[in-house]
């Protein structure tokens, strides 16, 4: 079998290709079930082929698409009705591991997209790289509480998540730190699988230095996200202090030219703006930029700090409170709404991520949340999900106001069998608040605080869901 290597991925582009609905291992034979078009070629047409990859092998192929999917047909206008595939794949496998089985589609003229797959057989992990950063932002921990985390990743850490490494569909080697501040990290990036779709945040400012080690790291690297915040210098000043706005463009601009040069498609470069009453006029600025690098923007609302003793004075830099975007609900959704037209003039995919992972409504609930709220024992983050930072706290998912518990003191990352993280899963599936997630801004708690003891574990409350 042959063995997945770089050079498969010199075409690879991100879109959406079709969906992995099952995966069943028998004897000796690997069943797999789904749908495959691919969006983001014109017209719409089915794969050529899809490669099914286990683990770093390619282990077959798929070229018959002859089932009929009423449903894709009906839920994506255009779409072939005959899209489906329920394919066998002979081979040898003493210990099956569903989660090493990925799926890439190669279009008519030979670009290369990921299948998603059902959330059963995924799995997110974020790691910290590091908790030094070079930049003091204002809507950060590491600004908010005086050393707050100053941890590097060891090489005893790397080692100690290894599995995980190995097991995981999405990597975000994210923090409260930056990036390229981790003297380690490379030795993670390493050992990543390259049909990983790895994820790191930066604010930009050592870019430059770090070509090399971006380049040759992509793949695993997929995205290479810019947080900016603000395309005016007056304004980046006040939000990401000590960065320089041309600096960071620059440094962009110059990978960019790099990774062209080479030939090659990723990293995608994509430039990440946090919505708060200070810039959400600046959508179509950030929209224009975007279409310079590969057409892929980030938003992200303003986190919700309200539970963070600590927060800044309302007399500060940034006033942090008065930026949430729940203060001036309407025009920022209004405002939205005309970036989201602009941004499909312009081809330019907008991906929303964060704690309300789409347009905001204009109107606030009785919690002051101003998404769509979903049950909480819908929340898909238990069960494929771990958030682990480098000062010992553990999470489903960053997004969690306290940790479940401190992996470093019970020498322990295991979400599964721990009975603090086993409890707290069985309330979510009950559509019951733990106290972990009291307060969080995701769209499953709300900011509804739960009625669970907080003190039964004797975790402190803490703010989660930061990035560089």
């Amino acid at each position: 079998m042959k063995i997945l290597s770089k050079d498969f991925f010199s075409r690879f582009r991100l879109g959406d290709a079709g969906f992995l609905d099952n995966i069943r291992y028998e004897n000796g034979v690997l069943l797999l079930g789904g749908w495959s078009v691919c969006k983001n070629e014109e017209p719409y047409q089915r794969p050529q082929k899809i490669h099914v990859v286990y683990g770093d092998r390619f282990i077959g192929e798929i070229t018959n698409f002859a089932a009929d999917r009423p449903d894709v047909a009906k839920a994506f206008a255009g779409f072939p009705l005959e899209c489906g595939f329920s394919e066998k794949i002979y081979f040898a496998c003493e210990e099956f591991e569903p989660l090493l089985t990925e799926l890439f589609a190669e279009s008519g003229n030979g670009n290369i997209y990921q299948l998603h797959k059902d959330q059963k057989y995924t799995f997110l992990f974020q790691l910290e790289p590091t908790g030094k950063c070079n930049l003091r932002c204002a809507q950060c921990p590491n600004t908010v509480y005086s050393g707050f985390n100053n941890r590097d990743i060891s090489e005893e850490d790397i080692d100690a998540v290894s599995d995980m490494i190995r097991k995981s569909s999405t990597i975000c080697y994210d923090g409260f730190g930056e990036f390229f501040l981790s003297r380690n990290i490379h030795k993670a990036l390493e050992k990543t699988p390259l049909r990983s779709h790895v994820i790191v945040h930066t604010n930009g400012m050592l870019l430059d230095k770090n070509y090399d080690l971006v380049l040759n790291n992509a793949p695993p690297l997929r995205q290479l996200i810019v947080s900016l915040d603000s395309l005016r210098e007056d304004r980046y000043g006040v939000i990401r202090e000590g960065g320089s706005l041309w600096h960071v463009l620059a440094n962009m601009r110059g990978l960019k030219k790099r990774r062209d040069r080479l030939g090659r498609t990723l990293p995608y470069i994509v430039p990440n703006m946090k919505i708060m009453n200070l810039n959400f006029d600046e959508f179509e600025d950030f929209i224009d930029l975007a279409a310079e690098f590969d057409s892929y923007l980030e938003l992200v609302y303003l986190y919700d700090a309200r539970k963070m003793s600590g927060s800044p004075e309302e007399d500060g830099l940034l006033a942090y409170e008065k930026q949430q975007p729940r203060f001036h609900s309407r025009q920022i959704a209004t405002a939205v709404e005309r970036a989201m037209e602009y941004a499909r003039g312009k081809g330019v995919c907008i991906v929303w991520s964060g704690a309300c992972p789409e347009p905001i409504r204009g109107t606030k609930d009785e919690n002051d949340y101003i998404g769509t709220r979903r049950p909480i024992y819908e929340c898909p983050m238990a069960d494929c999900s771990t958030a682990m930072q480098l000062d010992g706290k553990i999470m489903f998912c960053v997004w969690q106001t306290s940790p479940l518990f401190n992996w470093r003191v019970e020498e322990t990352t295991d979400l599964q069998r721990h009975p603090r993280a086993v409890r707290a899963r069985a309330m979510i599936k009950k559509g019951i608040i733990p106290h972990e997630c009291s307060g969080a801004c995701c769209q499953f708690v709300g900011r509804e605080i739960s009625l669970e003891n907080n003190n039964s574990c004797g975790n402190e409350v803490y703010s989660g869901g930061w990035q560089a």
